[in-house]
């Protein structure tokens, strides 16, 4: 099976790569569908047809951007505002690593307890060593 691409996670300004990713706010009046996608172009590396982009910032969750999962491939749907949302529909666990990951892949996870949309939680897990 081909990897999927990673939501992205920016935290204190610092780009990770998402290990979970919330939901979309679906059924919502948060999003659109994109009339101009076209599920036959799908990017193997991408079966849920879009890549978004998250921030943590002052202990809240957002959504930043819908984008396609690759540059000429229009995403699954799209914001109704150009402004990031709040992400207070959801509640439960992120995991993220550094993205562009480090030379020798050690880098530690972050995990996160999101309640309404608020960080409840922080902590940065050390990778195990599996030698």
């Amino acid at each position: 099976m081909t990897e999927q691409i990673s939501d992205v996670l920016i935290v204190d300004g610092v780009r990770h790569a998402a290990i979970t990713r919330p939901p979309l706010p679906h059924g919502t009046p948060l999003l659109k569908p994109t009339p101009d996608y076209d599920v036959t172009a799908e990017c193997t590396g991408c079966w849920r047809g879009y890549v978004a982009t998250w921030e943590i910032e002052g202990g809240c969750l957002y959504l930043k951007s819908i984008d396609g999962p690759v540059a000429d491939l229009a995403p699954v749907c799209r914001l109704t505002s150009a402004e990031r949302v709040p992400a207070k529909w959801f509640s439960g666990a992120l995991r993220a690593k550094p993205w562009p990951p480090s030379q020798q892949d050690k880098d530690e996870e972050l995990h996160l307890k999101i309640f309404e949309g608020r960080v409840i939680a922080r902590r940065a897990v050390e990778p195990t060593d599996q030698a």
